[in-house]
């Protein structure tokens, strides 16, 4: 039940980012809500793929998947979450983590 938790608090950082962001659209919470659990669903995929490449970098490089994350997920969304650029999905991506860290730290 934890999961559920960890992806609401991702929905609420996706918006917080989307607010923040000027290339970021996002519709809404429910669309938040879904596009966190294919962010969530991928991620999981392609990070135990990039373990090693993690390790290496000491975990700097999980921004740059989450990044590449956000920015397929984006072009596969685009009707209900759109990133203009990598670089952008990049910035969404460390908004994220930070807000989600404050949150689940306040909680």
């Amino acid at each position: 039940m934890a999961w559920i938790g960890s992806l609401l608090i991702s929905a609420i950082s996706l918006l917080v980012g989307a607010y923040f962001i000027k290339g970021v659209k996002l519709r809404g919470f429910v669309d938040a809500l879904l596009v966190a659990v294919v962010i969530a669903v991928l991620n999981g995929i392609l990070s135990y793929f990039l373990a090693p490449l993690n390790w290496i970098t000491l975990g700097l490089f999980q921004f740059v998947i989450d990044a590449i994350v956000i920015f397929i997920v984006s072009r596969f969304m685009s009707d209900r979450f759109r990133v203009d650029s990598l670089f952008t999905a990049l910035i969404l991506a460390v908004i994220v983590a930070v807000s989600s860290s404050i949150i689940h730290w306040l909680l």
